[in-house]
C-alpha cells in the first residue's frame, strides 16, 4: 500500500482536501466517492506467490454521467485480429516490439472536478479525502479518458 501512496504521490494523481475544505464540500451536498484497494497475487516461475501488488480504485459504480464521466470505452481486439498481424508479420519477417506503460490512467488529467474517500491502508489517517487530479482505475469514463489522452500524445509524436 505504501509502495502504491507513493506512486500516486510521484504522479500527481490526488491532493489531500484539508479539514475544513472538505467541510464546507460536505455541507454544500459535494458528491464523494468511495474507493477500494484492488490486491492481486504476482508469481515466479515457480508458481509460488512472490508479492502482492495494491492498486487504489475509486468506485466508479457510484459514478453519473455526466457529472463524472462523458463515455465509456473499453480497447478490445478479437483473437482473430490479434492472430491475423502476428501471421503477417511473421510472414514479412517484421520484428515486434511492445510498451508497457506503468501506471497508464494515472498518466490523463482528470476532465471532472472530483473527490474520493482515500482507501484503507493508503490514507495516511481516517476520513481522508482526495480531490482526484488524473485518472484512477474503477471510473466508467477512464477507458474513453486514457484513449483520447494517448491519441492525442501519439499523434503529437507524429502518429497517424
Amino acid at each position: 500500500a505504501k509502495a502504491e501512496r507513493s506512486l500516486l504521490e510521484e504522479k500527481g494523481v490526488f491532493r489531500v482536501v484539508e479539514e475544513i475544505e472538505l467541510k464546507e464540500l460536505l455541507k454544500d451536498g459535494t458528491h464523494i466517492l468511495g474507493s477500494s484497494n484492488a490486491v492481486r497475487e504476482k508469481y515466479n516461475e515457480d508458481g509460488n506467490v512472490y508479492k502482492l501488488k495494491c492498486r487504489a480504485v475509486k468506485q466508479g459504480f457510484r459514478e453519473v454521467e455526466y457529472r463524472d464521466f462523458y463515455k465509456t470505452y473499453a480497447a478490445v481486439a478479437s483473437g482473430t485480429a490479434i492472430r491475423t498481424v502476428v501471421s503477417v508479420g511473421v510472414a514479412d519477417k517484421a520484428r515486434f516490439h511492445h510498451i508497457d506503460i506503468r501506471g497508464a490512467y494515472l498518466n490523463a488529467d482528470n476532465q471532472f472536478k472530483q473527490y474520493m474517500w482515500a482507501p484503507d491502508g493508503i490514507a495516511t489517517h481516517k476520513g481522508e479525502c482526495w480531490e482526484i487530479l488524473k485518472l484512477l482505475y474503477g471510473g466508467k469514463g477512464t477507458g474513453a479518458d486514457w484513449k483520447a489522452t494517448l491519441t492525442q500524445r501519439l499523434y503529437k509524436f507524429g502518429f497517424k
